[in-house]
């Protein structure tokens, strides 16, 4: 519905009407972006400092076809830390090979879209190693956002 501009793709933002869960998730969104240095660049370019590396379900295998439902990104530089973002489109769960991250760090599960609020963001005293360092099983249509500690 976003494509919508009709009361199918509006947001009622009246006090009365309020979704505590949306807000709360972006909320925290724009306080962890704005907390970190890796999501806070002028140009999307490599710049030496901050290096983009793409992958598919197996890491380093990104696909980019037209068919394609589900792709995943990994932001990293030295002192910055590291974020791997999967988006997957497709109608049903897949699962993501995890790239090992580069420092001393395990993953950790920051977003994922499959939850219904509060679990779908977590505060940062709530963030948890992934019992699986592997893998990652991604929900349908879903969003997932894994930070590197």
């Amino acid at each position: 519905a976003y494509c919508q501009d009709n009361e199918i793709g509006w947001i009622n933002w009246s006090p009365e009407a309020r979704d505590e869960g949306m807000l709360r998730f972006f909320r925290l969104l724009i306080a962890f972006r704005r907390s970190n240095a890796l999501l806070r660049r002028a140009t999307f370019a490599h710049n030496g400092e901050i290096h983009i590396d793409w992958h598919g379900v197996e890491t380093g295998w990104p696909d980019w076809s037209h068919n394609s439902h589900s792709l995943a990104m990994q932001l990293s530089g030295p002192g910055l830390g590291e974020i791997y973002v999967v988006a997957n489109a497709y109608w049903e769960p897949l699962k993501f090979a995890l790239p090992k991250p580069t420092e001393a760090a395990r993953w950790m599960r920051f977003v994922d879209t499959t939850y219904e609020s509060p679990d779908d963001v977590l505060e940062e005293k709530d963030l948890r190693p992934l019992p699986d360092p592997l893998h990652y099983r991604v929900g349908p249509r879903s969003v997932v956002i894994l930070v590197a500690r």
